[in-house]
C-alpha cells in the first residue's frame, strides 16, 4: 500500500535463523505447574521455564541470569537454566546487578588498561604546554551535578574587542594521553561512554585519569581541547575557531548554583559574579 505518496511493502516472518541474544535477566517466580523466571525490559517479555533451582542456590523473587535451551513455540514456554544469582528483587545491589547484567555493561579495566592509564598520568607535566595556547588566566568554570566526580568540559564567556561575545568550550583532552590503537584507546572505543546509575558510575576510562589529570579540577592546570564561537549583537554566529589549550578552572559550579545565578538570585558566588 501507499502512505505519504509513498508505496511501502510489508512481509512476515516465515524462519528465525539466528538469535541475537540468548540470556536475559528476570525475576524467578514460583508458580503451581513449575518455576518461571519473568524476564525484565521488553526484548523478551514471555515467561521463561527453569528446572533443578537449587543447583545455583536461588530463592523465590531473586533476581536471575538465565540462559535459554529452547525458544517459545505455540504450544510450550521458553526453557532455560539459571546461570548466576544476582540477590533478592528490589534491593539495591541486585537491581544495579541485574542493569549492567541486562546492557552487557562492562566490568572492572584490565591490567593492561591500568598500566597504561598509571604510565601516563606519571609523565603529565603542567608546566610543558608543547605548542598549546595557555589560557590559564581566564575565567573558566564547569557545570556539574553535585555528586559528579569527573569534570571533562567547561565553558568561558568573554566579550571581544569588536564588542562580540566569544564562547568558549573546552573538552579534557584525553587523546594527550592515550596513545592511538593502544590496549585503553581500544577499551575506551569499545565502552564509548561513561555509565552513571545511581550511586555507581561505570568509567569510559580508567579513574586516575578520569578522576584525576582529564579531570577539569579548579585551580589545576590541565590540557584541553578548545572550540571557540563568535556570536554578533544579534546572536549570530560570526566565527569559529580551535585549538589546543591548557586551562585552570576558575570555579566548580553545579547545576543548581548556576540556575541561581542564571535567575538573579544570587549575588556572590565567588569569582564569577556577574
Amino acid at each position: 500500500g501507499k502512505r505519504g505518496g509513498q508505496m511501502r511493502f510489508s512481509g512476515e516472518v516465515i524462519d528465525v535463523l539466528e538469535r541475537a541474544q540468548n540470556k536475559f535477566v528476570g525475576t524467578l517466580l514460583k508458580h503451581p505447574e513449575a518455576w518461571i523466571v519473568q524476564p525484565d525490559g521488553a526484548s523478551f517479555i514471555e515467561p521463561i521455564s527453569v528446572d533443578d533451582v537449587g543447583a545455583k542456590g536461588a530463592r523465590e523473587k531473586d533476581k536471575v541470569v538465565v540462559e535459554i535451551l529452547s525458544y517459545p513455540t505455540e504450544k510450550y514456554l521458553a526453557r532455560g537454566v539459571i546461570i548466576e544469582v544476582l540477590g533478592k528483587a528490589g534491593r539495591y545491589e541486585s537491581e544495579i546487578q541485574s542493569i549492567i547484567r541486562q546492557y552487557h555493561l562492562p566490568g572492572d579495566f584490565d591490567t593492561d588498561c591500568i598500566e597504561q592509564a598509571r604510565e601516563a598520568a606519571t609523565q603529565f607535566n603542567p608546566e610543558e604546554l608543547n605548542h598549546r595556547d595557555d589560557i590559564t588566566d581566564k575565567v573558566i568554570i564547569t557545570i556539574d551535578p553535585p555528586d559528579a566526580k569527573d569534570f571533562d568540559d567547561a565553558i568561558s564567556l568573554e566579550k571581544n574587542t569588536d564588542g562580540n561575545w566569544v564562547l568558549g568550550v573546552h573538552i579534557a583532552d584525553v587523546s594527550h594521553f592515550i596513545a592511538q590503537d593502544s590496549p585503553l584507546d581500544s577499551e575506551a572505543k569499545e565502552r564509548g561512554n561513561s555509565v552513571y546509575l545511581p550511586g555507581k558510575t561505570i568509567p569510559m576510562l580508567p579513574e586516575i585519569l578520569s578522576n584525576g589529570i582529564c579531570s577539569l579540577q579548579p585551580d589545576q592546570k590541565r590540557f584541553v581541547k578548545s572550540a571557540y564561537l563568535t556570536y554578533d549583537q544579534k546572536g549570530k554566529v560570526v566565527s569559529r575557531s580551535f585549538a589546543n589549550s591548557i586551562m585552570c578552572s576558575t570555579q566548580r559550579l553545579t547545576y543548581q548554583q548556576a540556575d541561581r545565578i542564571l535567575k538573579g538570585h544570587t549575588k556572590d558566588e565567588g569569582r564569577i559574579q556577574a
